[in-house]
């Protein structure tokens, strides 16, 4: 491999694959000395895939050789070996040069480079498990519907008071926190029919919508290639014997968020050179863009990208790769993070000669865009960035532990741009708030997390060692309304007539319940799609996870939807467990307060999840889930208590009504309650389950 490219080995170096290779020649070698004389590789894949067994261990040899071509990312495009031309095409081309004689390493390798690059392969055939195939259909679906402007509304007023205060503020960035199911990618999606937008979605290893820019997310998010590790190392500071590992991981991870934002705003710039400026506005060019980037569903799953959205992603990685490359081998870019001072490196940066060429391409953008004329001549901005599931960057390939370093890096770069009329937003759905939006006095690091150089936030202070005035960092955008298809028909005369002469037994119907709370409950087809996934909401989201009433985490979610349950702000011990419950258990932020980083939430009502909840609860976890509650929240002074009795008050009616929904159980699974089942009750049945048939209360009740 010595003689390979520099570019090339970083490529193959990002995958498991050469551990397997190596495994492979050596069992290669055994097979081969075996036997008489040397076989062909069409001896070997004829046999292994077509049969009959003519070599003994052959079949053993093309397994080996198909778990690591699995390890890539490409072989998940390719079908399945058996009888298949193409998979027996690959397996015969690296064959031909794994038994080469003499072995030749770099052509193996090369070989294996050709085949296999990450080139962007067509969407279309990234098709999700066939159990979320419904789920995408449904949420693409939605997602093209009538759009509640309301939080659009709320949005643009919010962008205008930010940077209209006094005070110097240190970047256009607004985060989008809440919980999921809110509206957040659907809302910044919806921005940018209006205004020109380069988005790009991060969720790592999960099925959701939009589909994810899986290039433009690994890259953002993967370790630095060893050839540049060597080069950094090479070359430590005067300061330093040795180049110490922080150094070089803020190095990469500048290098890295640098790449990408300077790649987009100059492929970005290329097509709006080639839009005709004389016969449309801004407003237009921004709807052309929306719909060559928007997701189809010319598969029928709901979950695929449009191919010029592939190309822009695999133009823009493959550029900042370059760049990224290019700075890190840049002795003067190494020298800007030398200096650990606070605010250093942000006024390094700043006067440096690669930051001034980031700045001519913004420049030209601008001016670009500046060509075409506004119909809404109150809103300034011209183009807005958008990086949905920003927290992926916080896990970045090979680490465990949390890492903010990317995201910091990221912040800083967007610091330096804030005088152009671009705006950046962040949108997160786990529960990473602290690291998302860090707070003016620093939350101590959790347990196992260590902080060092390359993931401290920046002190926000206009100039190096000024520690007397610090930049305003932007609240966070936490306004997403709820019962919005409630709203939506109750603004409508017609339909408001029709909701009003509902009966008592409609509203336990699916559809209706679904019109409150979020949004993401009313985009299901099927109700029980719906009813499930609100059940794995409400346990973290993850798949085939389930109730656990031992923790504290569970619990705190399934009664704050049966209770109304709140956490005790007064003790600090309960934003640990505010922020899971926003992150990963439908809990919503009303305000944050940005000084301490308190989190004000609440559990709206939402009659999806409070099933949910009931169905989890029913399932013989209620007497557990109570002590749970008792030791772990009530006692460490955690929940708010209330008035007297108030709290006990309400568990003993929450605890009569279930008993009574009990009795709605699906015959043969009595963990599950039917809704078609659960009808209206009358005071009698109610106070029979709350007290006893013979009690006095009941005796008095007229039949």
């Amino acid at each position: 491999m010595a003689s390979l490219s520099d570019e090339r080995k970083a490529t193959i170096s990002k995958y498991p694959i050469g551990r397997r290779l190596s495994g492979f020649l050596k069992r290669y070698s055994e097979f081969v000395s075996e036997l008489p004389s040397r076989p062909s590789c069409s001896e070997i894949t004829s046999e292994a895939i077509t049969g009959p067994v003519k070599f003994k261990g052959a079949d053993r040899l093309i397994e080996d050789l198909l778990l690591a071509l699995q390890t890539l990312d490409a072989a998940r495009e390719l079908p399945p070996h058996h009888g298949s031309s193409n998979i027996a095409e690959a397996i015969t081309t690296i064959l031909g040069h794994a038994i080469a004689e003499p072995v030749n390493e770099e052509s193996l390798w090369s070989a294996v480079y050709d085949l296999f690059r990450p080139v962007p392969p067509p969407r279309s055939n990234t098709i999700s498990p066939s159990s979320h195939t419904p789920f995408l259909r449904d949420l693409h679906s939605d997602w093209n519907g009538e759009f509640f402007e309301d939080p659009l509304i709320g949005l643009r007023q919010q962008m205008k008071d930010c940077i209209s205060g006094p005070l110097p503020y240190y970047a256009k960035t607004l985060v989008f926190v809440q919980s999921s199911g809110m509206g957040k990618s659907r809302l910044a999606d919806n921005f940018g029919t209006t205004c020109p937008m380069i988005n790009f979605i991060l969720r790592k290893g999960s099925v959701g919508y939009p589909p994810t820019d899986s290039e433009i997310q690994q890259f953002m998010c993967q370790e630095m290639p060893e050839d540049l590790l060597n080069t950094v190392r090479s070359s430590p500071p005067k300061e330093h014997s040795t180049y110490p590992p922080s150094k070089a991981a803020i190095i990469w991870n500048h290098s890295v968020m640098f790449g990408i934002l300077k790649a987009s705003f100059k492929i970005f710039n290329v097509w709006v050179e080639g839009q005709t400026c004389t016969e449309t506005c801004l407003e237009k060019l921004a709807n052309i863009r929306h719909e060559e980037m928007k997701s189809s569903d010319t598969n029928g799953t709901g979950d695929t990208s449009s191919q010029k959205r592939i190309d822009f992603c695999h133009q823009v990685k493959q550029k900042a790769c370059e760049i990224a490359r290019s700075l890190v081998m840049d002795r003067e870019w190494r020298k800007l993070f030398n200096d650990e001072e606070e605010s250093a490196v942000r006024q390094a940066m700043g006067g440096s000669k690669q930051v001034k060429k980031l700045l001519s391409v913004v420049e030209r953008l601008t001016n670009s865009l500046k060509k075409f004329p506004r119909e809404n001549q109150s809103n300034d901005h011209l183009l807005v960035i958008v990086f949905d599931e920003a927290a992926s960057l916080f896990s970045p390939s090979g680490l465990s532990r949390l890492d903010s370093g990317r995201y910091i890096a990221l912040n800083r770069i967007c610091s330096l741009l804030k005088d152009y009329p671009l705006w950046f937003f962040f949108l997160s759905t786990e529960s990473k708030v602290e690291k998302i939006l860090p707070t003016d006095n620093p939350i101590p690091a959790n347990e196992g997390e260590v902080l060092d150089y390359s993931n401290v936030p920046s002190s926000q202070y206009p100039s190096k060692g000024d520690g007397e005035i610090k930049l305003r960092v932007f609240p966070a955008f936490v306004s997403f309304p709820l019962d919005i298809e409630d709203r939506s028909r109750m603004r409508n005369p017609v339909s408001k007539k029709e909701e009003l002469a509902k009966s008592m037994a409609d509203f336990s119907q699916p559809k209706h319940m679904a019109m409150f709370g979020r949004r993401l409950w009313y985009a299901y087809s099927n109700p029980q799609d719906m009813y499930n996934v609100a059940r794995l909401k409400l346990v973290g989201g993850r798949e085939n996870a389930t109730y656990d009433s031992d923790n504290e985490n569970h619990v705190f979610a399934a009664l704050s939807f049966r209770l109304s349950l709140d956490p005790c702000l007064e003790n600090s011990m309960s934003l640990p467990l505010v922020r899971t419950a926003v992150g990963s258990f439908m809990r919503v932020v009303i305000s944050i307060n940005q000084p301490t980083g308190n989190l004000h939430t609440v559990t709206p009502s939402e009659p999806i999840l409070a099933k949910a909840a009931m169905e989890h609860l029913c399932a013989g976890n209620w007497s557990k889930s109570i002590r749970t509650l008792s030791q772990k929240l009530l006692q460490q002074g955690l929940i708010e208590k209330g008035l007297q009795g108030e709290l006990f008050a309400r568990l003993v009616l929450i605890l009569a009504h279930d008993s009574i929904r009990r009795r709605a159980a699906i015959p043969g699974d009595p963990d599950r309650i039917d809704l078609g089942r659960m009808l209206t009750f009358t005071v009698e049945k109610f106070l029979t389950a709350l007290y006893a048939e013979d009690h006095e209360s009941i005796s008095k009740i007229d039949p």
